[in-house]
C-alpha cells in the first residue's frame, strides 16, 4: 500500500511539473503563442444521460472520446437551475446574489470583471455565439469583442441554431489575424421542446409515434408543461419513456455536431494548444419528482452538471475528480492553467492543484439559488440542506439530506439532524451576507447596486417566451 501511495505521488508531482514547465515557459517565451480557450456549453444537459457519466443508451460517443483525453469532474454543481442564474457565474466566479442576477432580463454590470475582460486584457480576442436564451441576461455582449445570439430559422436549419452557431464560430476562428483567442458557444439543442427536426425522433425510440403520443409532447415542452400538469394532464409510464428518448436523441444530435467541430480543430492544428472546457449550465428534471424541465427545485438532476476539460500540455488524460466542484471555480481554474493573474475578487477558486491530487483542500461546498433568490440550497460531500427565504433575506431550513445514505435526496432528515441542520443553515446565511457585502464592494451602495433590467425587443420577448424564460 505504502509503495502504491508513493507512486502515486510521484506520478501526479510529474504531471505538476510538466505543467509547470510548459506554463512557466508560456510566460516568458515570445516564440511560444498563448494557449486558446474554448467553451463549449450545452443547456439543459444532464451528465448522467452521457456515458463518460455512466450512461447505458449510446447517446454520447464524441463527448465520451474527448473526456477520455482531458479531465472529468463527477461532482460538479451550478449556482443555479436557470441559464440567467449561471452562465454569469461561470463568467465572473461570482454568486447570484452577488450579481444581484436574480430574475431574467436583470443586466450583468461593468463594473463586474468577467472572464473574458480579462483575457482581452491579456491580448485575447473574444467571442461568444449563442442561442437565443442569453437574451435574458443584459449587458453581456458588452464583455466580448464580438458576440451574437442566433435565432432558430424557419428555413434550412429548421427552427434550430446550432449549425449557424458552430459555422459562425468556425469562420470568426479562420478570420483571425494570430493572436490567442476565447470563444464561447451556447447551445439551446438539448433544451425543450425535445428533439426539434432535425434531430431523428426514432434515434432511441423504435416503436410507433401515435398522434395521442405527438400532441402530449406538445403540451410537455417547456412553455406548456406546467400548465398541462396544473389541469390533470399527465404523462403516463410510456410516455415518460418517450419524452426521455427525445431528450436523448437531442443529446445525440448535439453530441455529432460537436464531434465535427473538434474534427476542424484537429485539421487546423488547433488542439494541441486549446484548453477546451465542455460543460452544461443547469440539468434538467425527466420525471425524477413527477415532473420535468427545470428552474423549479435545487434538486441534483437539476443542478448537478456536466464538466470535462482538456489541455493536453497541462492537464492529465483520462482524470476523473470526484470531490465536490462549482462552476464558479472554472474562471480561476482557466486563468490558473493560463498563468495569468487578475485583480479582481472571486468567489471560486482554482481546482487545478485538486487535478493534480496535490492540494489539500478543506471540506468543499457548493451553493445554489432559485430565481428570485426565494430558495437556496448549500451542499457538502454529505449533506444537502434546502432553505426558503423568511421574507427578509435571511434562509430557514426545509429540508436535510443525508447523500451517503440517500444521493437521491428522498428522505428529509432535517428533525433526525438538528446539529448539522444548524451548521449548515448558518454557513448558508454567512454565505448570503458575504454576497450581499461583496456586491457593496464591487458596486458601492447606491443606484447601481440595485439590480438593473434590460430593455427586451418585442422579438426578443416572443423567444423568450417560447422557452419559458419570461410570461
Amino acid at each position: 500500500m505504502r509503495d502504491k501511495k508513493t507512486l502515486t505521488i510521484v506520478l501526479a508531482s510529474v504531471v505538476v511539473l510538466a505543467s509547470a514547465v510548459f506554463l512557466l515557459g508560456t510566460k516568458t517565451s515570445k516564440q511560444r503563442r498563448s494557449p486558446n480557450v474554448i467553451f463549449i456549453v450545452v443547456d439543459a444537459l444532464r451528465p448522467d444521460h452521457l456515458g463518460c457519466y455512466g450512461y447505458k443508451r449510446p447517446t454520447s460517443p464524441g463527448i465520451d472520446d474527448f473526456a477520455r483525453e482531458g479531465v472529468l469532474f463527477e461532482n460538479a454543481f451550478a449556482s443555479g437551475s436557470q441559464t440567467m442564474m449561471s452562465v454569469p457565474s461561470i463568467l465572473t466566479s461570482l454568486y447570484p446574489d452577488t450579481l444581484n442576477i436574480l430574475e431574467n432580463g436583470a443586466s450583468l454590470s461593468d463594473k463586474f470583471m468577467t472572464l473574458p475582460g480579462i483575457l482581452a486584457k491579456n491580448g485575447y480576442r473574444t467571442a461568444a455565439f449563442t442561442g437565443p436564451q442569453l437574451r435574458s441576461i443584459g449587458s453581456l455582449s458588452s464583455h466580448f469583442h464580438a458576440y451574437e445570439s442566433i435565432s432558430p430559422g424557419r428555413g434550412a436549419d429548421n427552427g434550430d441554431a446550432t449549425q449557424s452557431i458552430l459555422s459562425k464560430a468556425t469562420s470568426w476562428i479562420q478570420d483571425g489575424s494570430g493572436e490567442p483567442f476565447f470563444l464561447y458557444m451556447h447551445f439551446l439543442r438539448v433544451h425543450s421542446p425535445y428533439c426539434r427536426p432535425p434531430c431523428a425522433r426514432d434515434r432511441f425510440w423504435k416503436e410507433e409515434i401515435t398522434p395521442e403520443m405527438e400532441d402530449m409532447a406538445k403540451r410537455f415542452h417547456y412553455t406548456k408543461g406546467y400548465d398541462a400538469r396544473k389541469n390533470g394532464i399527465k404523462p403516463d409510464a410510456r410516455m415518460v419513456d418517450f419524452l426521455v428518448s427525445l431528450y436523448d436523441a437531442d443529446i445525440n444530435y448535439i453530441d455529432g455536431r460537436i464531434e465535427r467541430f473538434f474534427a476542424f480543430l484537429k485539421e487546423a492544428g488547433l488542439t494541441d494548444n486549446t484548453l477546451i472546457v465542455l460543460l452544461s449550465d443547469h440539468g434538467e428534471e425527466l420525471n425524477d419528482r413527477g415532473d420535468f424541465f427545470h428552474g423549479k427545485t435545487l434538486y441534483d438532476e437539476q443542478i448537478r452538471v456536466v464538466l470535462v476539460m482538456r489541455f493536453p500540455k497541462a492537464l492529465p488524460q483520462g482524470k476523473r475528480v470526484t470531490e465536490l466542484v462549482s462552476l464558479v471555480d472554472v474562471m480561476p481554474t482557466v486563468l490558473d492553467i493560463l498563468r495569468i493573474e487578475y485583480n479582481t475578487e472571486t468567489q471560486g477558486r482554482s481546482i487545478l492543484g485538486m487535478v493534480a491530487g496535490l492540494d489539500p483542500l478543506p471540506e468543499l461546498e457548493s451553493f445554489s439559488e432559485l430565481k428570485y433568490g426565494t430558495h437556496k440550497a448549500i451542499r457538502t460531500k454529505r449533506w444537502k440542506l434546502l432553505a426558503r427565504d423568511d421574507g427578509r433575506g435571511v434562509p430557514e431550513p426545509v429540508e436535510l439530506y443525508d447523500l451517503q445514505d440517500d444521493p437521491g435526496e428522498r428522505v428529509n432528515v432535517l428533525e433526525k439532524y438538528p446539529v448539522e441542520s444548524q451548521q449548515l443553515v448558518l454557513r448558508l446565511r454567512d454565505h448570503t451576507r458575504e454576497c450581499l457585502d461583496l456586491r457593496a464592494r464591487l458596486l458601492g451602495r447606491g443606484p447601481e447596486a440595485e439590480a438593473q433590467q434590460v430593455r427586451l425587443t418585442e422579438e426578443d420577448r416572443d423567444i423568450l417566451k417560447s422557452l419559458g424564460y419570461i410570461q
